[in-house]
């Protein structure tokens, strides 16, 4: 009955705007584990929409192994409603039904029931994709709606975006994980689980570090980059960094006293810190503002910190360690520039849920 209820409410108010000439702008559903019925493979699913929660609306979908994305803009839902279909629904029922099908497909999400809203996902003419939206009452049929997804043509930065993405999805699972195992196992087995967990947690960074490596190294030659050592820490304090590995100053300036990075041009950057220490945290901050944290000390003595975000010019990034550090101290620091807005331009930006076409683009960076 409440199903139905907030169904009469929807399609009876019609006050609120449902299009506006903004960009679909807003993230209004994020999924990263997403399998339909008949596909083995899973899919990373954004829906988006104007500032206002208006259209157009944009659906932007990955597939996690293949890396093939796809995407959807929609300015007017009876464009996308069967043929001949006399019903017109609100765009607040449309995407309810999109959010609570695709969250029931969704195996990290919690349980949806989804006898109302179901999504299916088909093939069409081999590259392109359709996703049907079939919306249910009382198990008879209230309205169809089909999205074709057209491919997006992927660059290199595409791709590795993609797997930075991978990585931010695994090691929010590991954490969880661990949340969840370590309380029983330090009950029954005491202080010694709590090292086998750590070297658990350790191999697995290891794992993750040498798969971003992987995706970074061979990308820094042409990628503006800073890497940065310190060999010694004032505790609880901003790390200095006393060597400069490599540093590109059109876009890096290093502060007199070696503790703050100011960027000089603005754009999305990624931070790779690892510290030595005995116990204690790393601290990333962006003008003074608490961004990112790293994760538990791991048994070899050391922590990680992984993050992704945009950065305005001028903005100052400093990393701060809190905690007790190894007698040989040491840190290392990386920063790569992913891409900038006008690359988002030039390369399509195809990888973001925020823009689905060149001109999409085009309008946004104007």
């Amino acid at each position: 009955m409440q199903l139905i209820a907030t169904f009469a409410a929807l399609l009876l108010s019609c006050v609120l705007p449902t299009q506006s000439n903004a960009e679909p702008l807003k993230v209004v559903l994020a999924l990263s584990e997403v399998t339909f019925p008949n596909h083995g493979e899973d899919f990373r699913v954004h829906l988006a929409l104007s500032g206002n929660d208006v259209l157009p609306l944009r659906i932007w979908m990955e597939e996690k192994v293949s890396k093939g994305q796809w995407a959807c803009t929609v300015t007017d839902l009876q464009n996308h409603a069967l043929p001949g279909a006399d019903y017109v629904l609100p765009t607040e029922v449309v995407v309810l039904g999109l959010k609570e099908g695709l969250s029931a497909l969704d195996s990290r999400g919690n349980e949806v029931d989804s006898g109302t809203y179901e999504v299916i996902l088909t093939v069409e003419k081999e590259t392109h994709r359709r996703l049907v939206l079939v919306m249910r009452a009382f198990s008879a049929l209230l309205a169809t709606y089909e999205f074709n997804l057209s491919p997006l043509s992927l660059e290199k930065v595409d791709v590795l975006e993609s797997r930075i993405r991978d990585l931010e999805d695994e090691l929010e699972l590991k954490n969880h994980m661990l949340l969840d195992i370590l309380p029983p196992c330090i009950d029954i087995m005491g202080p010694a689980a709590i090292q086998y967990e750590s070297l658990e947690m350790q191999n697995y960074i290891l794992d993750l570090t040498s798969l971003l490596s992987d995706s970074i190294v061979p990308n820094l030659q042409n990628a503006v980059h800073l890497s940065l050592i310190a060999t010694s820490i004032d505790q609880n304090d901003a790390i200095t960094w006393t060597e400069v590995e490599e540093a590109d100053e059109n876009y890096f300036k290093l502060s007199a006293d070696n503790k703050t990075i100011e960027f000089q041009a603005s754009g999305q950057y990624l931070f790779v810190a690892v510290a030595q220490c005995t116990q204690g945290i790393l601290q990333l901050l962006i003008d003074g503002v608490d961004r990112a944290y790293s994760g538990p000390v791991l048994s070899s003595s050391f922590v990680q910190l992984f993050d992704q975000t945009d950065i305005a010019k001028s903005a100052k990034a400093s990393i701060h360690f809190t905690g007790s550090p190894s007698a040989q101290y040491s840190a290392s620091l990386h920063i790569v520039r992913v891409f900038h807005p006008k690359s988002r331009l030039k390369r399509g930006k195809r990888s973001s849920p925020t823009c689905s076409s060149e001109a999409d683009c085009r309008r946004m960076n104007q």
